[in-house]
């Protein structure tokens, strides 16, 4: 592994430890003061490429009551991806993940 890449996978994992632990302290100041509170963790990776993104962006609206920034966080994830396959040292074209 190149030192970009080791540099690089230290850098996300610091980050993600600090998310991680602003998360947990912001729970249990929450569980202090008596608030109920719940935590979604969503795996983003290509599984929503196989998803019906409008059918998808309706249920997480109307089904799970998703408003504002939340919904519009999820949308601007979903729309003008692209994605492309890389196998056996050949690239497949660029094809763009419709919303």
């Amino acid at each position: 592994m190149s030192n970009h890449s080791n540099s690089c996978s230290q850098i996300f994992s610091d980050c993600w430890r600090d998310v991680t632990d602003v998360i947990y302290n912001d729970l249990l100041l929450a569980a202090d003061n008596g608030d109920v509170t719940a935590l979604c963790l969503f795996d983003l990776t290509a599984a929503f490429d196989i998803v019906d993104h409008d059918l998808l962006m309706l249920k997480l609206e109307h089904q799970f009551g998703l408003r504002g920034a939340v919904l519009d966080w999820f949308k601007s994830y979903l729309c003008g991806r692209t994605y492309r396959v890389i196998h056996g040292g050949k690239i497949s074209y660029t094809v763009r993940v419709m919303c």
